[in-house]
């Protein structure tokens, strides 16, 4: 059970404990990181793998690198999955994208070739991968280095506003929603729940630009008044901590007031995003 007892806190110590070791393996400067995936949104279950993003100071390194490396984490050898993104291509890519010209919600105004792109991508593999990595880090309770990646944060917070953050978050929510949840008798767990967080990101990021929280129960909190509808989601967070399948074999019936939560709440976020199109808030970390 001590996979069961693991969080992101004691990840993040085991990484802040073991840096030089990473870095020796790695092959690369860590500036600074955070949890990734289930565990950084308190979601994870006993079949959870534990993913780490990490930027790194590597000009040349003009790829994503994924790399396996197994460090001591509460006195037993774990397996990490470090994704590896150099900070010079980052702010190359903010700039980039700062420069483009675009209309939000981004993901509706794709081009047919821009959408045929990403088709069957992994995240990896995505346009503008290395700057949504970053805000993932951002936006995580649990940064390694923190006090230099607040530092670093403001040679480039004016490329990253709070409706960029909002329109990464839409742009996988609409997605997530029409291939996975829509007209579908079975929905797998993690997409209903991890759908249900960015929404719920995007909520506190519409009234606050502060950074909200990232573990799922607490931003439940905060962002969901229905109680209704938040003990259907807390069933389904108590279902997918049980589960002991891959996470695309966990699926789960199709509930329709979660199903028009979602809806609800894509139509409503598509319309801050048209309506903010200029807006220049950045987040506060």
């Amino acid at each position: 059970m001590k996979k069961m007892n693991l969080n992101a806190g004691g990840i993040s110590q085991a990484v802040m404990h073991s840096i030089d070791e990473i870095e020796e393996k790695i092959g690369y400067k860590i500036m600074f990181g955070a949890v990734g995936g289930s565990y950084s949104m308190g979601l994870q279950s006993s079949s959870s793998d534990i993913d780490f993003y990490l930027v790194v100071d590597k000009e040349q390194l003009c790829q994503a690198v994924h790399q396996k490396i197994n460090i001591l984490i509460q006195g037993e050898q774990r397996t990490i999955d470090f994704m590896c993104v150099s900070y010079q291509e980052i702010l190359r890519e903010i700039e980039t994208y700062k420069n483009m010209r675009k209309c939000y919600p981004t993901v509706i105004y794709r081009t047919e070739e821009e959408k045929r792109k990403n088709l069957g991508k992994g995240d990896m593999d995505r346009p503008d991968f290395k700057r949504s990595l970053l805000f993932r880090i951002l936006l995580s309770d649990m940064v390694v280095n923190k006090k230099l990646a607040e530092t670093k944060y403001r040679e480039y917070m004016d490329g990253i506003r709070v409706v960029d953050i909002i329109d990464y978050h839409f742009t996988r929510i609409y997605g997530n929603y029409n291939e996975k949840v829509k007209e579908k008798d079975f929905v797998p767990i993690r997409k209903y729940l991890y759908t249900i967080h960015e929404i719920c990101t995007c909520k506190c990021l519409i009234h606050n630009t502060r950074k909200p929280p990232m573990n799922f129960s607490v931003l439940l909190d905060r962002a969901v008044a229905d109680v209704w509808l938040k003990n259907k989601i807390i069933f389904l967070c108590e279902k997918n901590r049980q589960a002991v399948k891959d996470k695309k074999n966990e699926l789960v019936s199709s509930d329709e007031i979660i199903n028009q939560f979602i809806l609800e709440s894509i139509n409503s976020i598509m319309s801050y995003l048209k309506d903010n199109e200029y807006n220049s808030d950045c987040l506060c970390i």
